[in-house]
């Protein structure tokens, strides 16, 4: 038995040695191990396995049992090469370091397929590296459907079409939900985590995607409700770093660099949020593909001129829809990525003839508050702390504010001058024209 290591969990059935069984290869020994376990579970302690070893044969770790991998660097011609039951782990020394100084799983003439399956809830992943032998095969490093309540943690997977997938495609009635990832590594996947339909309430926390390549994505949420903790997505040239297509889905703390478009909402995304960005040397911040997007909201840092400066804040472009009606006949009440000199602008886009005609109406007035900004532009009209002559153009018929710098008003009113004493008016707009009155 290895010497010096605790098991995983302190409350295991049994404990057997897989070194101590016979078997063709390392994978042969390991199963062998498991079988010996019978149906009430324990552990397999693996760890003296070192070196080069091969499994040519789908390790199965049914439920409740552990598997501890050592530093050991396995060459796997089979996949899947582990596939896990509920409330089984799969614990290895390390993925990041050396391969003498952790735990390696390497796959050679494969045919596709998930590499590391799991399905069930409970489930543990923790420290392993898999490599893949393909990007193009629909190859897929760790393949999570039916998973719950698990926990992936510590991993680095490396070179497949999908590094992570969670979730069943297409049915979004499954739930693979309040699963936990923490500071797990992709790179080299056209895919690196793919959050399906059935995905919801899962958490991710920290870790590293690269896809590297051209047009990779770094994650891709189609479920609902999950939430990513400062994620990190770089080498993304001409891709995305987060590809919203779901519902309800939040990023906090993004950093983003040498890229294509950091954030893209496609056809029929809402009320999906994204909080804070850091981006280097991309190419775009938002990238929108379809009109019918539903409350979709990123505040986050915009690019300034030469695409090298970040400005303090910025809204970037969003779409709100103000429901009133049924779809298309929303209110469309949208911001612009502005600057530090141009502000925020706000346009309002009536879609039916009553609306054009009576502009933004119902039972509830829409309301701006708690802005900070230097400047608003409302239709055309800027209001600030300190609105002075010039005064803006065009004129905004019914627009009323008080210029400091205009001259004093005329009785009757008449056309605003900043002229002679300058000593302040009140100005409104009336039939296509600026007039200072008493």
């Amino acid at each position: 038995m290895h010497a010096g290591k605790p098991a995983y969990s302190a409350t295991l059935q049994s404990s057997v040695d897989a070194a101590a069984f016979s078997g063709i290869d390392a994978g042969a020994k390991i199963r062998s191990a498991i079988n010996a376990l019978g149906k009430t579970g324990g552990t397999v302690d693996a760890r003296d396995l070192t070196g080069m070893q091969t499994i040519s044969s789908t390790i199965t770790i049914p439920d409740k049992v552990t598997v501890l991998l050592g530093q050991v660097s396995f060459r796997a011609s089979v996949t899947p090469v582990f596939k896990l039951g509920s409330n089984s782990r799969l614990i290895g020394d390390g993925a990041l370091g050396a391969p003498s100084e952790a735990t390696l799983i390497q796959l050679s003439g494969s045919a596709g397929g998930g590499a590391i399956v799991a399905s069930g809830p409970g489930i543990v992943i923790d420290s392993i590296h898999i490599i893949g032998d393909s990007i193009s095969n629909r190859s897929i490093g760790f393949d999570l459907q039916g998973l719950v309540n698990g926990m992936i943690a510590h991993d680095r997977v490396d070179h497949f079409a999908e590094g992570i997938r969670v979730g069943w495609p297409n049915n979004r009635w499954k739930c693979d939900c309040y699963n936990l990832f923490v500071d797990d590594q992709v790179v080299g996947a056209a895919i690196g985590v793919d959050f399906d339909e059935s995905t919801n309430k899962n958490t991710w926390i920290g870790g590293n995607v690269q896809p590297f390549g051209t047009g990779g994505v770094g994650f891709r949420l189609a479920g609902g409700a999950n939430v990513l903790f400062s994620p990190d997505v770089e080498n993304f040239r001409r891709g995305i770093a987060l590809d919203f297509i779901g519902a309800g889905n939040v990023a906090y703390n993004l950093y983003a660099e040498a890229g294509g478009a950091v954030i893209q909402f496609e056809s029929h995304t809402t009320h999906n949020f994204v909080w804070g960005v850091n981006a280097v040397s991309i190419a775009t911040v938002e990238q929108y593909l379809t009109p019918d997007m539903i409350s979709n909201i990123v505040f986050a840092n915009d690019l300034g001129p030469g695409g090298s400066i970040l400005w303090p804040y910025s809204w970037g472009a969003r779409t709100i829809y103000l429901g009133q009606g049924s779809e298309p006949d929303y209110y469309s009440l949208s911001a612009t990525p502005g600057n530090a000199a141009g502000g925020v602008n706000l346009d309002y886009t009536p879609n039916s003839q009553a609306q054009k005609v009576y502009g933004l109406t119902g039972h509830a007035p829409l309301h701006v508050g708690g802005l900070t900004a230097d400047s608003l532009r409302l239709s055309g009209m800027m209001v600030s702390t300190g609105l002075r002559w010039p005064l803006p153009e065009p004129v905004v018929n019914g627009g009323s504010f008080y210029c400091p710098n205009c001259d004093p008003p005329m009785n009757p009113a008449a056309d605003c001058t900043s002229s002679g004493t300058r000593t302040g008016s009140w100005v409104h707009g009336l039939n296509g024209r600026w007039m200072c009155v008493p």
